[in-house]
């Protein structure tokens, strides 16, 4: 995403940035509630642990794809975002 939103930045003039959307599929869980997964856990934590190694809709290997399902790759993305734009924190969304 970030080799995406320097493309569109080429030719913009300086600080006209105003804020960076970050989109997120929502990982393996994004169908589930709170208390769905917490009954889960409890009851099978190797479906649990099955379901956050196997994204829904690509194949990224299990680090990258449990960072997504616990959406810990969008924090990391939204710190980059940050410093390679000089975005204030609170200009940067995410939007599952």
């Amino acid at each position: 995403e970030h080799s995406a939103i320097f493309q569109c930045l080429q030719g913009v003039p300086p600080d006209s940035l105003r804020r960076i959307i970050l989109t997120a599929s929502g990982g393996a869980f994004r169908d589930m509630d709170a208390e769905e997964l917490r009954r889960l856990n409890a009851e099978d934590p190797e479906a649990v642990r099955a379901k956050a190694t196997t994204h829904p809709n690509w194949d990224m290997g299990a680090k990258i794809t449990v960072d997504s399902a616990t959406m810990m790759n969008k924090g990391l993305e939204v710190i980059e975002a940050h410093y390679l734009f000089g975005a204030a924190y609170d200009d940067i969304e995410i939007v599952v």
